[in-house]
Formats: structure tokens, sequence, C-alpha cells
């Protein structure tokens, strides 16, 4: 479960009662704060920050910190403690490096889609650390500085990676509005980029590339139809097998027997 470069040492959530606080106190391990929803401050030594929905905020070892909830709207708020080698290299060219809180909020629903992974998978019974790590990563990506000199992605770069997220979650809930807020670009610019460089739209992309994946695993023979379905990002089984009807003309179950080795 350890990881040398990055760790996640643990992650939770807590909905808030009015003015509650907690601390001064100080942790081992860097804190990054997400706030789902409300207001409240962090204090940092003699520094003061107001935080509300969207904002996020890192603490790092060894700092005395005091939490405050707002008294009319006490926060929601999530939190991931993390630590190793990597992070001595990563946090320099990012923009905490200046002010400890930055603003996500045009990127909301991507955020909080990461923070729930984290949390899932925390309380998973395997506590997936690379899943959890990935997430991090995420997170931290739009505080992340873009050199002045890099230009902006072509159309194929955009569209290269938003397939290379795709790949990456599509055993997860993705949605296309999520990946386009990953890119930093409108939903309807990176439809209209599909559509002019793939010929099919993001959503459809998404589908064939879960649909390959699940026929790779129906040919192995190991695996049953519904853990098939839900390894591969499905909803459920009968749009599952919607999907693939389309595409292959027959069931999951007939490809299976056809083709398994």
């Amino acid at each position: 479960m350890k990881n040398d470069g990055l760790m996640i040492y643990f992650c939770g959530e807590e909905q808030c009662e009015s003015g509650i606080s907690t601390g001064p106190s100080v942790h081992p391990h860097y804190i990054l704060h997400v706030v789902l929803s409300g207001k409240g401050i962090i204090q940092k030594g003699a520094d003061i920050y107001h935080l509300e929905q969207g904002d996020i905020f890192l603490t790092c070892p060894e700092e005395l910190t005091y939490y405050e909830a707002d008294i009319y709207e006490p926060w929601h708020y999530a939190w991931v403690a993390f630590g190793g080698q990597q992070v001595r290299k990563l946090l320099p060219n990012t923009y905490f490096i200046e002010n400890p809180r930055f603003s996500v909020t045009e990127e909301l629903a991507s955020y909080f889609f990461h923070i729930r992974q984290i949390l899932s998978a925390f309380r998973s019974r395997d506590c997936q650390q690379l899943s959890m790590v990935g997430n991090l990563l995420s997170l931290l990506s739009p505080a992340i500085k873009r050199a002045k000199e890099e230009p902006l992605p072509t159309k194929e770069g955009y569209v290269e990676l938003a397939k290379e997220y795709m790949r990456n979650n599509y055993s997860y809930d993705v949605r296309i509005h999520e990946v386009a807020d990953y890119l930093q670009i409108d939903r309807s610019y990176l439809y209209r980029l599909f559509m002019e460089l793939e010929g099919i739209s993001p959503r459809q992309y998404l589908v064939r590339y879960r649909l390959e994946l699940a026929k790779a695993m129906l040919e192995s023979g190991k695996y049953r139809v519904r853990e098939i379905c839900y390894s591969c990002g499905f909803s459920d089984i009968p749009s599952f097998e919607t999907y693939f009807r389309e595409q292959e003309e027959i069931s999951p179950e007939e490809y299976m027997w056809t083709h398994k080795h």
C-alpha cells in the first residue's frame, strides 16, 4: 500500500455545527482541505483565511492551525492528509507556495468528483492507494503553475488529453462535462473537436473504449458478465447489454462463449 513518491495517510469529511472550532493544533502531514459548502476560517499562525465553497486550503506539517465554522453557514468540508518524497518536488511548482488558499469555483464538479473518489477508496476494505494517489494528483493539478512559455494544447492535443483522462477513469461514473472541466475548455468545444477529429462524440469514444475492455475480459473467461459490467464503468447490466448488442450484434454471454480462450 505504500508509495515512496506520494502517500495518503487518512482522509475524511465533516458537516460542522454552527461556530464549532478545533485547535490550535499541529499535524505531522500535509493536509489538503476542500470546502464543499458553507463557510469557515482557518488560522495559521497570525494569518486568518476566510474560506467558502470552492476553496481549497493546504496546511503543512507542524504548522499550528485553528479551524472555526461560520455561525450562520457552517461549512461542510473534506480533507486529505498526505506526504512522501515526491511532495517536496511537487509543491514548489504550485500556487500553494505563494498562498495556502486556492479557489476552484469554476471546476467544482470535477473537484468534488475526485474528493469523493478518494473518500470511497479510503473507506473500502483494501484501501486502494494507487486510486487515491491518482485522484489526489487530479485535485492538485489546477494549482500547478503553467510555465509562461508553455503553449495551449492543439486541437489534437486536447483530444488526446481527453482520451487519456477517460482511459484512466473509465471504471468510474465519468461525465463528459468533467472531462471538459479537467481540460479547462467548454463542453461543446470538446464535442466539436471529437466530431472533427474522431468522427464520434466524446461519449461514444468512452462507451467504445469500455466495450473493448469488456470484450477482452469476456474473452479471458475469468469473469462473470455482472463483474465485467461494473468493472468497465457501466451503470447497470441492461445498459451494458444494450450497448454491447448495438456494437457486436450479439449479447455479452454469446460473445463470451464464442470467443473465450
